[in-house]
């Protein structure tokens, strides 16, 4: 590659996910889930896919697909 041609970078990140099934205050099924960043130890619960999307943008500076 010349000068000024694009590096690709990969930057790996981990992450810690646990999801489980509460029942509802009407008895349906919700998901929830907890995920952990292991390199920072930021975390954050979560109810819906959004909501663990926010958080994974969030610590690692990328947006990601739209929930």
């Amino acid at each position: 590659m010349g000068s000024g041609a694009m590096e690709n970078k990969q930057v790996s990140m981990s992450f810690v996910a646990r999801i489980w099934l509460e029942a509802g205050t009407n008895g349906d099924p919700i998901w929830r889930g907890h995920v952990r960043h292991v390199q920072s130890n930021d975390e954050a619960f979560f109810q819906d896919l959004g909501s663990l999307n926010e958080f994974l943008a969030q610590v690692s500076g990328v947006t990601g697909p739209q929930t």
